[in-house]
């Protein structure tokens, strides 16, 4: 199954043209349309010069997935909803417990490749620093989710758990709901699936509070 077949049905396709035909495609889109996401079809090295390598900031954060084998990009526009998400998350984040002997360094919007070949960001990633040195996987990952189906989700949680040699232990989502509300949960692989854990095993991260409204943002989709 391609990457983008789990995206919403009205995720438009470009073939690559170009950093600035690419930049005003963004544009035009973020303007235009509810759904996030873009897909451009464009071979590897374009790919890694011109996204993943880019000098263009908007570019080389916005992407999301890559897949060589079918040369398919997925690129997330960054909306005011992710934003207060993100801005939320990092404040419940900077709440939690640290162990001063096991720090956890942001890793930034840090390409990971899989042991599949397809490269792919998290919203947020974390490492520890071992020996003095960031290791090349991160140990801690979360994606922001509000517009893709859940399928997008699991395949999302699918990579980070199954496709890292083992290297990501802590792998958490939040979904924005209507009226403002997120949710976080942890995920787990169950046989080959990746499942939230169960609140009943009470092994579950769920929390549910308020982001920080913004009039200029569309209600989100339930």
């Amino acid at each position: 199954m391609l990457y983008e077949d789990v995206l919403p049905s009205t995720t438009p396709t470009y073939e690559y043209k170009g950093i600035q035909d690419s930049l005003q495609i963004l544009d035009r889109e973020l303007e235009d349309s509810s759904n996030p996401y873009i897909v451009f079809i464009i071979d590897e090295r374009s790919f890694l010069d011109c996204f993943e390598n880019s000098e263009e900031g908007l570019l080389r954060t916005s992407w999301d997935t890559y897949d060589p084998s079918s040369n398919r990009l997925v690129v997330r526009m960054q909306t005011i909803i992710h934003s207060s998400a993100s801005g939320s998350f990092a404040s419940i984040f900077s709440s939690w417990p640290k162990d001063d002997n096991y720090r956890l360094i942001p890793m930034t919007k840090a390409s990971v490749r899989g042991q599949s070949g397809m490269n792919k960001q998290a919203d947020y990633s974390w490492t520890p620093i071992q020996s003095g040195r960031l290791k090349e996987f991160p140990t801690m990952v979360v994606e922001i989710a509000w517009s893709e189906t859940r399928t997008k989700l699991v395949e999302d949680m699918n990579f980070w758990l199954s496709q890292c040699y083992g290297e990501v232990r802590t792998a958490l989502s939040i979904t924005v709901h209507a009226r403002g509300k997120i949710t976080i949960e942890k995920w787990e692989l169950q046989g080959a699936t990746p499942i939230p854990s169960h609140p009943e095993n009470g092994d579950r991260t769920k929390t549910r509070t308020k982001m920080r409204e913004d009039p200029r943002a569309p209600p989100p989709r339930s």
